[in-house]
């Protein structure tokens, strides 16, 4: 596609940012290999770009001195990351950051890897251009590899102001003939990217020693590498987990294919007696492992609309779903990728790229016999683009991150408390593959859970609940659970989804009958519950134990109902404690009856609690875990830093002098002492307050550093998610650098996503 680029000021000053941020971030993987290394005797250069800038695409340009075809960042003409000229000449890089240099002017990586495109023909002519800029300076920190027409090769090892060739034809310097680099140079001495260096060196001379370094090899294993810091494969998919790690992930922080990789570039090089117009650019639009590589001439004279649309390459942006779907993603550089799906990907990517590698081979092989038109190049390239486009599209509905994602609508209308929805949602958020959302009663009664997985009605009033959802609203909640939905019930949820004979306004979700009702507003408390045999099987991650604490408040005390139409339920938890602090509530009643049940409904299935799991640090996970059950969706593994059942080990029940006394304490929040603040702050946390956390939030911008950094610590010890926007805002204000680094290290753990 050939386009025509306008550019406004306001466009010129943006791309000024956005080169900055492109030109810090290109961590690459790369290797420069002479015809003397190569299984055909053809130069191949090879490039895995990783960079926070997922949106790749190829552009066709006719700006310069040469036409030649790019790898850009969509929307962003103006930089090129890699590409090939019609003369045969390629370049690409890796940035580097031990090079000397301060220069804030001249010409970044990517514009100079454009300028050698639209001017240069060989290796010696992009020294030249490097030369010409030694004096004036470039901002460029990096390693250019360059291979052309005539059999040269070298990496270019690039500061502000110098840089030393290597050349791969020297066999001092090179004696496999092929060079592989990072993100470091042999002349700075740093190892920026070590790990994935060894790893890219090593498979390079093993395939060279026994003759297969080829295109296909390339393409096909090393840029799809996933192998372990000490270099070895892993057995996909992978089994167990390691302790930071969800079940059945890798991080691929420093993996040759990475969370990071954005795309693959790989030129294939001409024999010198042959036509450069016959150099192929082989383009892999998105990370490596999910795409599918196609093949680029710049005689063609323009890519094909899959790989360069109208905003961002089409390809490419469904690889990017289908990339989503298949990472769990804890923030800041947590990144796991999922490896149950990839051998099912990829019996459906292989035998495509097979085929377009297979054809690629024969058409090239009838070209060099006999000229091409650019009309009969462009239209193979299309075909290939059009296969490559078309088994995407299939992967991406079966793997992409809308097949994975449960949406789970969080019912936000009258008779919900607002903290209780919060909570929730923050709860949910636990889990990376929720996508909560809050939805209302007309939401309901006009077809959203049409579009949901499962639907969660948190704390507040059930009556209060129904009488929002109205007769239409409440019809429509049965129908989607009769109908495979997924509903769970916290507090006052479960009072909606009882069956209880004195409710008529109930969901009747589960068998379930309310013990003692008259006495509902009993008390609250950290309450200890016991697991059954059943519980212990749904909630492994309590690691056999047979009790835990969770917050209670007025919640319904449950037992098995006597509807002959209603399926039993499972009871998979208990209550210990007997709460009776309240409203004249008699003793004796509450130990033994239902803390959490699950059962099936229709199609549905249905979770309700009598408790706050949302509320209680350690234990909100419980909420997306039901959840997951409750939508038919497979368990996962939650990292160590939620899953905490040892956060609490005593019962504390909230009578009225506890009340009193945190009340007292509360207050103490806001004085003008900073020890008393300090002295409540403790107290509190010790008392198992469940309204303390929403006091910390203020005291990140209290005027006692003391004060700013024990609220950060104890927001981060009771996993306060509703504090996140709170510690950004105090990350940009503080000026104390210890404390700023606290406040980011609570952040990161709190599950923040990058910005």
């Amino acid at each position: 596609m050939k386009k025509k680029i306008f550019f406004s000021l306001t466009f010129l000053l943006l791309l000024t940012s956005i080169v900055f941020s492109q030109e810090h971030w290109e961590e690459c993987t790369v290797g420069v290999a002479t015809g003397k290394a190569t299984n055909d005797g053809r130069p191949i250069m090879w490039k895995n770009r990783d960079t926070t800038v997922l949106d790749n695409e190829i552009n066709y340009f006719t700006d310069g001195r040469f036409k030649y075809m790019a790898l850009v960042s969509a929307g962003y003409p103006l930089l090129a990351w890699a590409g090939v000229n019609e003369m045969g000449f390629c370049i690409m890089n890796a940035a580097s950051n031990d090079q000397k240099g301060h220069s804030k002017t001249g010409l970044g990586n990517g514009a100079i890897m454009k300028e050698a495109l639209q001017n240069c023909v060989t290796v010696n002519d992009f020294e030249i251009l490097l030369i010409k800029t030694n004096v004036a300076g470039r901002t460029t920190f990096s390693n250019f590899g360059v291979i052309d027409a005539f059999g040269g090769a070298a990496i270019f090892e690039t500061g502000n102001h110098s840089f030393t060739k290597f050349d791969a034809n020297d066999s001092d310097t090179a004696p496999m003939g092929y060079i592989i680099r990072s993100n470091f140079t042999r002349t700075g001495g740093g190892d920026g990217g070590m790990i994935r260096y060894k790893r890219g060196e090593h498979l390079w001379k093993e395939a060279a020693t026994k003759n297969k370094l080829s295109y296909r090899n390339i393409l096909r294993s090393i840029c799809r590498d996933l192998s372990d810091e000490h270099g070895k494969p892993y057995t996909l998919p992978v089994k167990g987990k390691k302790v930071d790690h969800p079940r059945g992930t890798i991080n691929t922080f420093s993996t040759i294919n990475r969370f990071s990789t954005a795309s693959t570039a790989l030129f294939h090089g001409v024999k010198s007696n042959e036509n450069p117009s016959f150099t192929t650019f082989w383009a892999i639009l998105g990370e490596p492992i999910f795409s599918i590589a196609v093949p680029n001439w710049v005689i063609s004279e323009g890519p094909a609309p899959e790989l360069d649309g109208e905003r961002f390459s089409p390809l490419c942006t469904s690889v990017l779903k289908i990339k989503q779907g298949n990472y769990y993603d804890f923030g800041r550089k947590k990144r796991y990728l999922i490896t149950d799906n990839l051998k099912k990907i990829w019996s459906l990517t292989f035998p495509a790229e097979d085929l377009i590698f297979d054809q690629t081979d024969n058409i090239l092989t009838a070209w060099r016999q006999n000229y091409p038109k650019a009309e009969d190049v462009l239209d193979f390239h299309r075909s290939m683009a059009s296969l490559a486009m078309r088994t995407i599209q299939k992967v991406e509905r079966g793997f992409s991150v809308f097949n994975n994602i449960v949406r789970v609508g969080v019912f936000a209308d009258f008779g919900t408390s607002e903290i209780c929805i919060r909570e929730a949602v923050d709860a949910l958020n636990i889990d990376p593959g929720m996508e909560p959302v809050r939805i209302t009663g007309p939401d309901i009664a006009n077809g959203i859970l049409d579009g949901l997985d499962a639907v969660v009605f948190p704390g507040g009033s059930g009556s209060r609940q129904a009488s929002s959802l109205g007769v239409r609203g409440r019809s429509k909640v049965t129908e989607f659970i009769n109908n495979g939905g997924g509903f769970l019930g916290l507090c006052a949820g479960a009072y909606l989804g009882s069956d209880h004979p004195g409710y008529e306004w109930c969901l009747h979700m589960a068998d379930a009958r309310v013990l003692d009702r008259e006495h509902y507003s009993r008390g609250e408390g950290l309450v200890e519950v016991k697991l059954t045999e059943k519980g212990k099987g749904f909630l492994p991650e309590l690691g056999g134990k047979s009790a835990f604490f969770s917050y209670y408040h007025d919640g319904p005390l449950l037992a098995p109902g006597r509807n002959p139409h209603i399926q039993d339920y499972e009871t998979l938890a208990v209550f210990q404690s007997d709460v009776h602090t309240e409203n004249d509530a008699p003793s004796g009643i509450m130990p033994g009856s239902t803390f959490l049940l699950r059962a099936q409904k229709g199609k549905g299935k249905v979770v309700l609690c009598a408790g706050h799991p949302e509320s209680t640090p350690g234990l909100r996970w419980l909420v997306p875990k039901s959840v997951r059950w409750t939508a038919g969706r497979k368990a996962i593994d939650y990292l160590p830093y939620f899953v905490k059942p040892e956060k609490f080990k005593r019962e504390i029940l909230f009578d009225q002098e506890w009340l009193k006394k945190e009340s007292i304490l509360l207050k103490k929040l806001v004085a003008k002492d900073r020890s008393a603040k300090l002295d409540a702050m403790k107290e509190l946390a010790e008392m198992g307050s469940r309204k303390f956390p929403r006091w910390l939030k203020g005291l990140l911008r209290d005027s006692e550093l003391a004060v700013r950094r024990a609220a950060a610590k104890f927001i981060g010890d009771l996993d306060y998610f509703m504090a996140t926007d709170d510690l950004k805002q105090a990350i940009e204000d503080e000026k104390d650098e210890q404390t700023k680094q606290l406040f980011q290290h609570v952040l990161d753990k709190l599950r923040v996503d990058d910005p």
